[in-house]
This record gives C-alpha cells, structure tokens and sequence, in this order.
C-alpha cells in the first residue's frame, strides 16, 4: 500500500522510514518491554512458576497490538482508493481514470510505454 501513493522518486525514503520505524517500535524495542511488562506482574517474585507465568502474560500483549494494528490497516484501506486518485492526478494520470488501476506499471505508463511491450518486460 505504501508504494502505491508516493511518488516515484521518493519511494526508497519513504520505505527505508517505514522499515526504521516498524525495527524501531518492533524488532529493537520489542524485548525490552515484554521483559519490563513481565517484571511489572511478577510484583519482584523469584519463584521460577510466577517468572513462567507473568511472562506468558506479558506476551498477550502482542497480541493486543496485533489486533490494534490489523485494525488501523484495516481503516487505512479505506482511504487508499481516494488516495490512489489523488496520486494518479499529481502525477498526471488521471486521463487514464476508465481503465483499471495498475500498480506494477505505473511508471511504465508514465513515460508512454505502450501496454504490449509493458507485459512483455513484466
């Protein structure tokens, strides 16, 4: 969804800030607060059962933040079509609203490349 409404010159920027900010929130940060979390239920008990369970517990968290985030992806593909539109017009598309939109050739059409010779380099 990403790539499909940044322009052409800037989608590497645009993908390396999402790919930071998803390793960033994610990968990097990710174990620290499952093991801030977990250490927040166990309440300082060393048993080996409460270290068991509270980080079981802490890891339902991801969970809840899956959901979250499959929520607000959900919300975001509602606004994508207008979205797509508003793009294929600054670009200078939007003479080709009757036909289907295309991701893969976008660019290609840009330039005037023809649709036989697009799906052949495809």
């Amino acid at each position: 969804m990403l790539t499909t409404v940044i322009h052409p010159n800037r989608r590497s920027t645009a993908f390396s800030y999402f790919v930071l900010v998803s390793h960033l929130f994610g990968d990097a940060s990710g174990p620290y607060l499952i093991g801030l979390i977990s250490d927040i239920i166990r309440h300082g008990s060393t048993l080996p059962k409460d270290q068991y369970h509270s980080l079981v517990s802490a890891t339902y968290c991801c969970v809840a933040l899956l959901l979250i985030s499959a929520a607000l992806y959900f919300v975001s593909s509602l606004t994508l079509v207008s979205d797509r539109m508003k793009f294929r017009r600054e670009m200078g598309l939007d003479d080709m609203q009757s036909k289907p939109i295309r991701t893969s050739t976008d660019s290609l059409e840009r330039i005037g490349t023809n649709d036989d010779v697009a799906s052949s380099r495809l």
